[in-house]
């Protein structure tokens, strides 16, 4: 059995080595260590150290769980700390072929034996049972950060549209990377990603006020984004008024099947929405009025939920949810 050191306990190290916790030796190796440079006040099963006790150690190799600063870390325990470079790995990349298959993710194609812990603790989110956000374990696949949202959103994309066989114009609305990548691929200078400010979108956009013309685009992808957006009525209008006649939109957000819509605009504090809402951001608690909704602002509506499409077995290998629900709004 190798001796492992894991290196790096911010949020995603922190959920790599609890989603790790009882499998060890499926994965071959004995945890010997934690490392990291900050104070870490969390309790593990396992030692913490900052890196100066490298030199004191014995293990086999380093496991490196952020991807971003890899190539810097490894340049620090090699020039610093004496590490061997054939020493050190990127944790996501130690993982391909170990362990059982006990999970699929659909957007990267990838088994593995885990999944990554997603979201965070709200209680509105426990308490209402809502869909699509809160904490969840064993969510996140740990190769391409896809979600159990994402991958639904890609299953029903795959076989319940003709988006991957055909070319279309596409406007996708706060893009997830792994499947903008997919349909980049695809459709290439068709393809148009969108946000109102976040770096690394094709254009600028305000989803109440679109800047393209009438009736352009086979297919706009809009996942958990209205629920930010306080002028509902404008942003859907927009949305249809983009769309070709035969096109389609993409839409999910999270939702409460337990009650009604809840929108009140005496909920107007980061502290208020956090308790009624789930997330400070959010200006409405969607709820089982959405298909209404939804028609109310002329669209022909087709739901996709999880359990309605596929066997258990298939939701636990796939770590989705069986009440999210995917939207298709047609004109």
């Amino acid at each position: 059995m190798d001796k492992a050191v894991i290196y790096g306990l911010g949020i995603e190290g922190r959920n790599i080595v609890e989603s790790m916790y009882g499998i060890e030796e499926e994965l071959g190796i004995e945890i010997v260590a934690l490392i990291d440079k900050a104070e870490v006040k969390k309790h593990f099963r396992y030692p913490v150290y900052k890196p100066d006790s490298l030199l004191k150690l014995a293990y086999d190799y380093i496991l490196v769980t952020a991807k971003q600063y890899y190539y810097e870390i490894k340049k620090e325990l090699i020039e610093k700390y004496a590490v061997k470079q054939e020493q050190i790995f990127l944790w996501h990349n130690w993982l391909v072929g170990r362990g059982k298959r006990r999970y699929y993710c659909n957007v990267c194609s990838h088994h593995m034996p885990l999944m990554l812990k997603a979201g965070y603790e709200s209680p509105v989110f426990s308490v209402k049972k809502i869909v699509g956000g809160g904490s969840r374990d064993a969510a996140v696949c740990p190769f391409c950060h896809s979600y159990d949202r994402n991958r639904w959103v890609q299953y029903v994309m795959e076989h319940k549209t003709e988006i991957y066989e055909r070319q279309s114009k596409i406007l996708h609305f706060a893009p997830e990377t792994m499947i903008e990548q997919k349909l980049r691929a695809v459709h290439q200078g068709e393809y148009i990603t969108a946000d109102i400010n976040a770096a690394g979108v094709d254009r600028i956009e305000d989803i109440t006020d679109i800047s393209f013309k009438d009736g352009i685009f086979d297919y706009i992808i809009c996942n958990h984004v209205l629920e930010h957006i306080k002028a509902e009525e404008k942003a859907l209008s927009e949305l249809k008024r983009c769309l070709k006649d035969d096109g389609k939109i993409i839409f999910s957000v999270p939702i409460c099947w337990k009650e009604k819509t809840v929108e009140d605009e005496r909920i107007n504090t980061d502290e208020l929405r956090l308790m009624e809402y789930g997330q400070e951001d959010h200006v409405r608690l969607y709820g089982n009025d959405l298909k209404e909704r939804l028609e109310k602002s002329g669209f022909r509506v087709t739901l996709y939920r999880v359990g309605g499409e596929l066997a258990k077995e298939q939701i636990k290998q796939m770590r989705l949810l069986a009440e999210d629900t995917v939207w298709i709004l047609e004109k």
